[in-house]
């Protein structure tokens, strides 16, 4: 088999085509938005934090969310963060061979609105959701019990990261 000068070129640049094809196609992260903990700028540094939700750990993740970004929760704040309302529906997910199920999902739903303090438009509302799903074994009640409870912590967090990311769309009326 007889090699010409131009065979190695047309190899590297046939693997650069492909390896770079690969490399820009192959992955999604520059498309996924940003991650749990990344640094999203928000308009404002203070937020009227309004809880018409009665969730206790559901606000403390939006508190802490928001303080992790150097946003601090003052009544006099000119924003205001109303957490409207929270629905958390568990559902089967997959069934065994008998009809049982064996996998269920968890769906959090929270509706929320941003708006200037002392405004009298009505504020636009705002939902983030959030999805587990976890295996159900009627032997392991308590660490399932215990798993789903982490699950709903997890779910609390994953949310206040998408409110806090929303915030940094808000801008006040003029």
């Amino acid at each position: 088999m007889k090699f010409s000068k131009k065979t190695p070129q047309r190899i590297f640049l046939l693997l650069f085509v492909a390896f770079s094809f690969i490399s820009f196609n192959g992955c999604g992260w520059h498309l996924a938005g940003t991650l749990p903990g990344e640094s999203t700028k928000a308009v404002f540094k203070q937020v009227n934090l309004v809880k018409q939700v009665k969730n206790r750990d559901y606000a403390l993740a939006i508190e802490r969310t928001f303080k992790l970004q150097g946003i601090t929760i003052d009544s006099k704040a000119s924003t205001t963060l109303a957490l409207l309302e929270l629905s958390l529906e568990r559902k089967p997910y997959a069934y065994s061979s008998t009809g049982n199920p064996v996998q269920y999902q968890l769906e959090m739903t929270a509706t929320y609105s941003f708006h200037a303090t002392d405004t009298t438009q009505v504020p636009e509302i705002h939902t983030a959701v959030s999805r587990r799903q976890f295996d159900f074994q009627p032997t392991a009640i308590i660490a399932k019990t215990q798993e789903e409870e982490s699950l709903k912590r997890e779910m609390y967090r994953e949310i206040s990261q998408k409110i806090l990311n929303q915030a940094a769309y808000f801008k006040p009326e003029q």
